[in-house]
This record gives structure tokens, sequence and C-alpha cells, in this order.
């Protein structure tokens, strides 16, 4: 058991990447916009190093300029960072300001920790959970941990915010792209448009779509009985059976029998 209680080593502790972090936090607005966008408090390892985080973002989101002086009235209305050595700490941390053209490579190292320790404590928590709960199901055990583990290892959420501006540049640079992706297959096939995409199984759709491009997402709405499943098959077998592409099919409320004489029909 002494294992679990063990403090987290050294290469799962980054106390200088946090330090520079809040540092150029404190001396840029690009800092603290790609900071506050991209960590949260709990990935500091420091508790101290969190709070002055967490009081850098507040201060920037009542567009209150972040600097130390700021910082430390700010502090002091709060009743936070009241010892000597947290001031120290502090001053410390706003003198050594580093170049904030770098802030990406620092933050991605407060992050890259934050995740291993995440990870460490995974490890220890299901080691725990073996050496406690022998009787629970062996599957749901199993489950469970997936789970956990998933999430941890996932894709990043792209988390940053968008302006009103850049959205509308975005949607009209897409439609743009689109009509002149458009003029360009119809000019060159001499104005018979062919698919730029896989075939939809279904003629007036693929004239209208130029069938199914990667990106895309369908659904389809409608009471039971109404067609879902046969628009389904019927898109999959033109696209596997008649193209020859590969294909995923899932269907949660039919039994693979049931799947296998429908497809058959």
């Amino acid at each position: 058991m002494a294992m679990l209680e063990m403090e987290p080593q050294a290469h799962l502790i980054d106390l200088e990447s946090e330090r520079r972090v809040i540092s150029s936090m404190l001396h840029s607005e690009e800092a603290c916009i790609e900071a506050c966008n991209s960590l949260q408090p709990e990935d500091f390892y420091s508790p101290q190093h969190a709070t002055i985080f967490e009081l850098t973002c507040s201060l920037y989101e009542r567009e209150v300029r972040p600097t130390y002086v700021e910082l430390v009235k700010e502090a002091h209305t709060l009743g936070m960072l009241t010892s000597a050595r947290e001031a120290e700490e502090l001053r410390y941390i706003a003198e050594h300001y580093i170049y904030d053209g770098n802030i990406a490579f620092w933050v991605k190292r407060v992050r890259d920790r934050s995740r291993l320790r995440k990870f460490e404590a995974f490890i220890r928590k299901s080691y725990q959970l073996l050496r406690e709960e022998t009787e629970r199901d062996v599957e749901q055990v199993l489950m469970e941990a997936e789970e956990e583990l998933t999430n941890l290892t996932a894709l990043e959420i792209d988390d940053r915010i968008d302006s009103p501006e850049e959205m509308a540049r975005l949607g009209y640079d897409e439609v743009e792209r689109r009509f002149l992706r458009y003029k360009e297959i119809k000019k060159k096939h001499k104005g018979v448009i062919p698919l730029d995409g896989l075939p939809t199984g279904f003629y007036n759709l693929d004239k209208i779509t130029l069938g199914y491009k990667p990106g895309d997402l369908i659904i389809l709405g409608a009471q039971t009985g109404h067609g879902k499943t046969s628009f389904a098959l019927h898109t999959a077998n033109a696209i596997a059976v008649k193209s020859e592409h590969n294909i995923l099919y899932l269907n949660t409320e039919m039994s693979r029998q049931q799947i296998a004489l429908r497809w058959g029909s």
C-alpha cells in the first residue's frame, strides 16, 4: 500500500513551466488569452500557482489588466496569498518575465504534466480497486476503467473562443470555396455535374449534394416504420456494393439476424 501513498515523481511536476506561464500572463494580453483558454487551475501542481492563475484570469475577464500590482490588490481584497512566502513567490514570478511568443510551449508543458498526473492517479485508483473489491463484476470494472481511460486519452477539444466576425468570415470562405468547386467541376465536365463524393443511392439527392463527402453528418428523423432503416440500407448498398467502398453500418434497435434478413430482402 505504500506505493499508493507516495508523492508524484519529479517528471510529473514542472514548477518552472508553471511560473513561466503565469509570468508571461502578467506581462502580455496574448499570453493571458492563450493560457486562460488552454488551462484550468487544476492543471497546476502547486496550489499557490493555481490560485495565482485563477486570480489572473479573473482580473482579465473583468477587463482589468492583470499586472503584479493589480494581482496583489485582488489577493489582499479576497484575503488570499497573505503569508510572506506566498508574497515572495508572487514577486519572483512577476520579475522573471519570459518572451510571450513562447507561451504555447510552456502552456503545453503544464498541460502535459497535468495529464500525466491524472493518468498516474487512474493507475493507482485501478490498482487499489483490484485489491479491495475482488468480488465486483469483472465486466463492470473493465468498462468503468475503459471509460475513464478514454476520457484521459481522447483528443483535446478546441476550446478557442471565436468572435462573431471570425465565424462570419469562416462561413463566407466556406460558401465561396464550395461555389468555386462547383463551377470548376461543371466547367471541366461540360455542364454534366459528376459526383464529388460517394453516391447516396438516390438520383435527386446526388444532384443536390454531389454525393457524400468527408465530414458530412446526415441525421434522419421519423416515426417508427417510416423508412429510416430502408434509407440507411439503400444508401449503404449504393456505397458498399455498387461503388465498392468500405462502410460501417450500426443499428442499435435491430438484432444481427433482423439486419441480415432486412439486407437480403
